[in-house]
């Protein structure tokens, strides 16, 4: 974290360039993380006679399918969405502040006379949603596009300018609520402020005013030139998912591509070549090689690679990629399993041309499934050291269209993570187990409820809240666990939806200890994925998909996840603790109970316990000098988020610097052009924080051997809650030896449970 929290996060360039993701391949789809969340908004422009030709042509203009598509959403955010608002000026008024912020959320862009000149549309987005009227979404798109060309223009004469660092001045580092700037001079002085703040920054790295200047001015053309590759359907995606969002955060309208990306990333697989692709500089570059596809198999492609140009088949016909969206690409490289793609290759380390032949084959996406390791811990002198099972689950996946088909063994997490545990206790066995949901953002609710089965007997899982009020219970119906011995669960600000589920329904069972950031991200609503054309002969998928919010859901214990998310039995120090969860989302569903379901808490977890575990971690910690750290980089996060403004005098920029990144002087800085060695990317990293989190689960580990007639009773009663009616039996009768005549250790060994 040390190097990188003085970076300009704030600032309009990192926010916008976000925008459109520059990683996708014929493997890879959109990341769903928060940090992520702008990429849904790809920039876009008005009024045509102003716009020039050539922009006007790749947008395109309104088709009928984009009407229909238009239409279908605005009836179902009215009938089905949880929320039952109605479209109206009040929806409309926000709908037009949500399109303007998502094509430009720092108001760098748009003139206040451009926004100006939309104003006499602002109450009417919801009479354009009813009707399938795309004019005005159109028109102010290529007004944007129009601007962002210009700016590109002015930026890169600023960058070759001579700046005068010296001057006191600063640039206001969040514009998200500030004027937008008139053209002319203001808007020309807002864009040097910017510029030299780039500057700035390139030359507090080390660089020189000759490398800095031709470096920001790449960054800005690099921008443009994929802005400028934009087409209608993306301006439709950016359009409806920003009036679609102040229904809730997660109501969002899928293109078809978004669509069949969003289902390879719930059945893990495709059909391609299995290389996830990178643009830069205009390039189609290779940045990983999926083992086991392809292109691993036929062994010629490398990372860092160029491909040039694709041919189908034997076809002696090339389609040159210089410059070409990388969607396009992906389309171009993807196909069905045993076709034949020939691709034209500059490779990285000899710079030399090749043409490759490769077959395409399924490739399954084996770095997203659930992966597991058994890792030990030491323990004091003369133990052995203590089994750890760790289980990594980047997501909850399920393969929706195999199991609406019947297939039997269709893909699914809950089926890996059972395997997984039966590798545990194959051999020396495993002592503890522990599930991390640092990543994890959610997924098929179906996988959540059947993955805590796997840890609890049978009982509610969730309970989900409908319209009108109706609350449902979703339980746990299949008798017998998985796992029956000490549970860890780790997780973070990016544990979400799903992952809520998992872990608040084992904290509320008493089944596990949670550990991690302050608390979870806080997603407490369930989406309904609507295929706009499933009613429509032959275009399901065609019209892509609307994902709506339908319901709530809410712990076994009645509370929700929503806003407030998991709070971990134990926290450990984390910068992440502190960014933005749902709670600072706009349009979020408010938080609310529902009454408890029945269940019984299975008293693995007591305070008590829990209390012990804190102690020891705290002072193991205070021992940890990469702790120590992380509380250091909290305190600098949180002034960096407060920081209003950068100064642009050099002498003032280097040393505000320095107070905020002390450390970064002394750290190796990597090269940037050098790419990365591969990685196992199924390789758990066993870091300091991963360590304290193994420590704790060894301590945990211990608290299931018992010494008192309270522990017999405690672990004796939760065996058979979770049904292992023989183990119970077998505790309590061991722990009748030692406290003979014992009541409630009676009770238990004859597999009675109060």
């Amino acid at each position: 974290m040390a190097g990188k929290l003085f970076r300009y996060d704030k600032s309009a360039d990192k926010q916008v360039f976000q925008m459109k993701s520059v990683f996708e391949s014929d493997v890879c789809v959109p990341a769903n993380s928060r940090a992520a969340r702008g990429s849904r908004f790809l920039p876009w422009v008005f009024v045509l006679a102003l716009v020039p030709a050539s922009l006007w042509a790749q947008l395109g203009i309104p088709t009928v399918r984009d009407k229909v598509i238009t239409q279908h959403v605005a009836a179902y955010l009215e009938q089905i969405h949880v929320r039952r608002w109605k479209l109206n000026d009040t929806r409309s008024g926000r709908m037009f502040d949500s399109f303007l912020k998502a094509l430009d959320p720092q108001r760098m862009y748009f003139t206040a006379s451009d926004v100006e000149g939309f104003r006499k549309n602002r109450l009417k987005i919801d009479n354009f949603l009813k009707s399938g009227s795309l004019e005005f979404a159109f028109e102010v798109g290529s007004v944007f596009l129009q601007r962002v060309e210009e700016r590109t223009t002015l930026a890169k004469k600023l960058a070759s300018q001579e700046h005068d660092f010296s001057v006191d001045e600063f640039f206001v580092s969040d514009r998200s609520e500030a004027p937008y700037a008139e053209a002319g001079k203001a808007a020309t002085d807002l864009w040097r402020k910017r510029v030299k703040a780039l500057l700035l920054e390139k030359l507090a790295d080390g660089k020189t005013e000759e490398e800095a200047r031709p470096e920001v001015a790449k960054l800005y053309e690099n921008f443009s030139n994929r802005m400028q590759r934009t087409d209608g359907m993306e301006l439709l995606q950016i359009f409806l998912t920003s009036a679609t969002m102040t229904y809730d955060p997660h109501t969002t309208y899928m293109s078809p591509d978004t669509l069949d990306n969003f289902q390879i990333s719930m059945r893990l697989e495709l059909e391609g070549i299995g290389a996830a692709l990178q643009s830069i500089d205009g390039y189609t570059v290779v940045s990983q090689i999926i083992p086991g596809g392809a292109a691993a198999r036929e062994g010629s492609l490398k990372l860092q690679d160029k491909i040039l140009a694709v041919a189908q088949g034997d076809s002696p016909k090339f389609v040159e990629l210089l410059n070409m969206k990388l969607s396009n690409v992906v389309k171009l490289i993807r196909g069905k399993k045993g076709t034949k793609v020939r691709l034209k290759i500059r490779h990285a380390e000899a710079n030399q041309e090749e043409v490759l032949s490769i077959v395409r084959a399924k490739v399954v996406l084996s770095d997203r499934e659930a992966h597991g390791e058994v890792l030990e811990v030491k323990q004091g002198k003369g133990e052995k050291p203590l089994r750890a099972g760790v289980i990594v689950l980047p997501s909850f996946y399920m393969d929706m269209a195999a199991a609406g088909r019947g297939v039997k063994d269709f893909k699914s997490t809950t089926r890996d993570v059972a395997r997984i545990l039966e590798e545990f206790k194959k051999g020396k066995g495993v002592d503890v187990v522990l599930v991390d949901l640092r990543i994890n953002g959610g997924g098929a609710l179906s996988e959540a409820i059947a993955l805590t089965g796997l840890f609890i007997d049978t009982g509610p899982v969730v309970q989900i809240k409908r319209l009108r009020g109706r609350v449902d219970t979703r339980a746990d119906k299949n008798n017998g666990v998985a796992w029956a011995g000490p549970l860890v669960v780790l997780t973070s600000k990016f544990s979400a939806s799903a992952s809520e589920i998992f872990a608040g329904a084992l904290q509320d069972y008493g089944r596990a200890i949670v550990v991690g950031d302050r608390s979870t991200h806080g997603k407490g609503t369930v989406q309904q994925l609507m295929d706009l054309g499933r009613n429509r002969s032959g275009e399901a998928g065609k019209l892509g998909a609307l994902k709506i919010t339908i319901s709530q859901f809410y712990r076994p214990s009645g509370d929700s996840t929503q806003n407030k998310g998991v709070v971990p039995d134990i926290e450990l120090p984390a910068v992440s603790s502190y960014l933005d969860g749902e709670a600072e989302l706009d349009y979020a569903i408010e938080f609310d109970t529902v009454p408890k379901a029945k269940y019984e808490d299975l008293g693995l977890a007591e305070q008590p316990v829990i209390n012990s575990l804190q102690e020891r971690s705290q002072r193991r910690r205070g021992g940890v000098k990469d702790f120590n750290r992380i509380e250091e980089d909290i305190v600098r996060y949180q002034k960096l988020r407060d920081r209003k403004k950068i100064p642009l005098q050099r002498e003032r920029y280097e040393a505000e610097k320095k107070k905020l990144d002390p450390r970064e002087e002394g750290e190796e800085k990597k090269d940037p052009d050098k790419p990365a060695p591969p990685v196992n990317e199924n390789e758990i990293k066993r870091d300091f924080y991963l360590e304290e989190v193994l420590a704790i689960a060894a301590d945990y580990a211990r608290t299931f051997k018992p010494g008192d007639a309270g522990s017999y009773q405690r672990l004796a009663r939760a065996a058979l809650l979770l049904g292992e009616k023989k183990a119970g039996q077998d505790l309590a009768a061991e722990g009748l030896k030692k406290h003979p005549g014992n009541k409630a250790l009676l009770q238990l060994k004859a597999g009675r449970v109060e």
